[in-house]
């Protein structure tokens, strides 16, 4: 349904790139056990919530996983 516009990234892979300042990094890393919503484009979403509304068990589900919404 959400077509690649949304990922949801899992506690202890990393999608960020290695840089030089890891304080930084690390503050993109979840803690453990918990999952990050990273919505890459704020014109996306609107979408998004829509195609989600449509199926509120899908919504119901995603909400379980996830922690924070980024």
């Amino acid at each position: 349904i959400l077509s690649g516009t949304a990922r949801c990234v899992s506690a202890g892979t990393s999608n960020t790139e290695e840089t030089t300042d890891t304080t930084a990094s690390r503050q993109l890393i979840p803690p453990q056990g918990k999952s990050v919503l990273r919505i890459p484009d704020e014109n996306t979403l609107p979408s998004i919530l829509a195609s989600l509304k449509e199926n509120n068990t899908l919504l119901k589900e995603l909400f379980k996983k996830v922690d924070r919404i980024e």
